[in-house]
């Protein structure tokens, strides 16, 4: 009875895609080469839903970081959660190309932005090559992520009780932060990138270094290239390595799938199976989804999980229809109601093909004629301050 029992779960489908996964993660860490030279990869990331702060006469609420992967120096900009490709294309001739040149690679994760026909053709055109996190993977672009929070700490401190004013503190973030040491390279990024550091503070002497200039670029690579390989040691400790070719099934980690069903907690963890339609790399695979899905495919391997041969198919709870997405073009359908909350505007949105949310104001500047036809028709309700 026991044998026929386990026999009957390791070859039922349902049953594979019930039980939560109890095997250490997937996929090893690999280290990465540093490169060759400064500024010649660089990493790039937004922060965004930040509170609207006032610069230069135009008002943001998100910043883009960018970092160059070999001397750690930080660029700190000012944007908007709005911005097209042909702003971010601007942005870095302005503040990046102008200053250091053309990368030969860029780093970003897969935002509408960095992945629209506008920005693509202009890397192609300036022969860049744009490397793009997998789906749900964030690690690929740890750099910058460790940037974003060390800028958002300084700016805690910083910023006043309104938090109005951090676009304003952005410049003196980017001056610090590139006088600070690295943790990687002993260097501080503004001594390895410009063979010194500028003057900062008044009564501060700048930032030296013992390291003699032509050796700088030398010990930043040879730095990182030691601390990958620790980094990969600890972390694949805690991993497992697993494979796939074209055309094997695997089951996909529902964590970033939504349901419609009620609960989460009680809907399935795992979905499919689909077949590998692509091996892009030891990590990454491009999976067959339905037409449904609007999602890039390229999952991590840590995502997915084999689907053995022999596994029985019967009928089975509906699986998840749709995947989150942080950067999924929501269509606005209506705007129902509108409260201050902590002082900030909100509305209640009704949204195509999806149940109606609060938001904050600003996520709704892309429907301003849906926003004027609600006040139109209820000039009580809470509304934008007129300036």
């Amino acid at each position: 009875m026991v044998q026929d029992t386990d026999s009957y779960v390791a070859s039922c489908a349902a049953c594979r895609r019930a039980k939560h996964p109890r095997h250490k993660p997937h996929g090893y860490l690999l280290p990465s080469v540093p490169p060759d030279r400064p500024w010649s990869t660089i990493t790039m990331d937004h922060i965004t839903d930040l509170p609207p702060s006032l610069a230069n006469g135009t008002t943001y609420n998100s910043i883009l970081v960018i970092v160059d992967r070999l001397t750690k120096f930080v660029v700190f900009i000012p944007a908007n959660k709005t911005d097209t490709a042909e702003t971010l294309a601007y942005q870095l001739h302005r503040y990046v190309f102008s200053y250091f040149g053309l990368p030969d690679t860029i780093v970003s994760d897969r935002g509408t932005t960095f992945v629209a026909s506008v920005w693509t053709e202009l890397l192609r055109a300036l022969r860049i090559k744009g490397s793009y996190s997998s789906a749900y993977h964030p690690q690929t672009n740890g750099q910058t992520e460790r940037a974003n929070q060390t800028l958002e700490l300084f700016l805690r401190f910083y910023t006043a009780y309104d938090h109005s004013d951090w676009a304003t503190l952005l410049p003196t973030a980017q001056l610090a932060l590139n006088q600070r040491p690295s943790a990687t390279t002993t260097i501080a990024p503004a001594i390895a990138c410009f063979t010194f550091a500028p003057r900062a503070h008044p009564s501060i002497p700048p930032a030296t270094s013992n390291v003699p200039s032509a050796d700088k670029v030398r010990v930043c690579q040879d730095a990182i290239a030691r601390a990958n390989l620790a980094v990969a040691k600890w972390f694949n400790r805690r991993r497992s390595d697993v494979s796939f070719r074209r055309g094997d099934l695997v089951l996909l980690c529902t964590k970033h799938l939504r349901s419609d069903r009620p609960s989460h907690k009680l809907s399935n963890p795992l979905a499919g199976p689909f077949k590998v339609d692509k091996v892009i790399s030891d990590r990454a695979y491009r999976l067959l989804l339905p037409p449904s899905w609007k999602v890039h495919p390229v999952f991590h391997v840590q995502m997915l999980m084999p689907y053995p041969d022999g596994v029985r198919e019967s009928s089975d709870a509906p699986q998840p229809t749709t995947l989150e997405d942080d950067y999924a073009n929501f269509e606005v359908e209506g705007v129902l109601d509108s409260r201050r909350r902590a002082g900030r505007l909100q509305y209640k949105v009704s949204w195509v093909g999806y149940p109606p949310s609060w938001v904050p104001a600003e996520d709704v500047d892309r429907a301003p004629d849906l926003v004027a036809a609600y006040h139109a028709a209820n000039p009580t309700k809470p509304a934008p301050t007129r300036r």
